[in-house]
């Protein structure tokens, strides 16, 4: 990611939305991934846009919303989910109810 005047960038992909605020309008005028071109630069400029962020090529980098969405599906976590019959922990009132817990920590946690 790297931070390009807008003459610049025209062919980059932004890699951020840019928001616009015009008579009683806000909302998105360019939406991440966007590929700028020359008729955008005007619309850029007259919204208050000088410079914007855009993807660098061949630099590995990733957006932070598809990061967590990549680390989420690939995590091994055990997910909890409420099934009739079974209390959640955090309402069980039994001290038994944090034995189970070093089970699910990894070993060099449950020590």
């Amino acid at each position: 990611m790297k931070k390009v005047n807008v003459h610049d960038a025209i062919g980059m992909a932004l890699c951020h939305d840019i928001t616009e605020m015009n008579d009683g309008f806000k909302g998105v005028a360019f939406k991440r991934g966007h590929i700028i071109r020359q008729e955008d630069v005007e619309h850029m400029l007259n919204i208050g846009k000088r410079t914007v962020f855009v993807w660098e090529e061949n630099a590995g980098e990733i957006h932070e919303d598809d990061c967590a969405r990549r680390m989420a599906a690939n995590s091994a976590v055990i997910c909890a989910r409420e099934s009739p019959g079974v209390t959640p922990r955090s309402t069980q009132s039994s001290p038994s109810s944090t034995s189970n817990r070093s089970s699910l920590a990894p070993a060099s946690l449950s020590s």
